[in-house]
């Protein structure tokens, strides 16, 4: 996986205001929602806050500090947190979780902690492959996992009873 640059053109960038907002409403559709126009201009005056990076295979837009607060639900990471939205460019699944340590180490911090959550389904959104990291602000731990580092990128085949791990790509 090649390091990210920072994206600086949007797509809609060459659009009349109607047409952006046009996009947004077509978006829901597609999913079956109805987007009214002041919905549809919240999406993309949030849209405006990210910042978007890109590498051969991801697209990750990027919020940070206030621009993340719509996500924060915990009153004492507000304006400290940056959350990841992350998705492929060939739109297909993805999850791999050394994809995603590198991504959140090399547009984060190595020292700042991330999760990904399997809400209740009363809060379970799923439109798109695209994936979010939730990144605490720095210093903050999550309450769950391991206290060391133990890492080991030896590749070995494995099977029943057998230890495996693939190597570093």
């Amino acid at each position: 996986m090649k390091k990210f640059e920072r994206a600086f053109a949007n797509s809609l960038d060459n659009l009349s205001m109607k047409q952006r907002l046009n996009h947004y409403k077509e978006m829901a559709k597609e999913v079956g929602e109805i987007l009214t126009h002041a919905g549809a201009k919240r999406l993309y005056n949030q849209s405006k806050k990210r910042e978007t990076y890109i590498n051969d295979i991801y697209q990750v837009d990027v919020y940070r500090g206030k621009d993340a607060d719509v996500m924060v639900l915990n009153d004492e990471w507000k304006g400290n947190s940056v959350y990841l939205a992350i998705k492929r460019h060939d739109k297909e699944i993805c999850n791999d979780w050394r994809h995603f340590q590198q991504i959140k180490n090399e547009l984060v911090g190595e020292d700042i902690e991330a999760m990904q959550i399997y809400p209740a389904e009363q809060r379970c959104v799923d439109t798109a492959n695209q994936y979010w990291l939730f990144c605490l602000p720095k210093g903050q731990w999550i309450p769950f996992g391991f206290t060391e580092r133990l890492v080991d990128y030896t590749e070995r085949k494995g099977g029943y009873n057998k230890v495996g791990q693939r190597g570093v790509a």
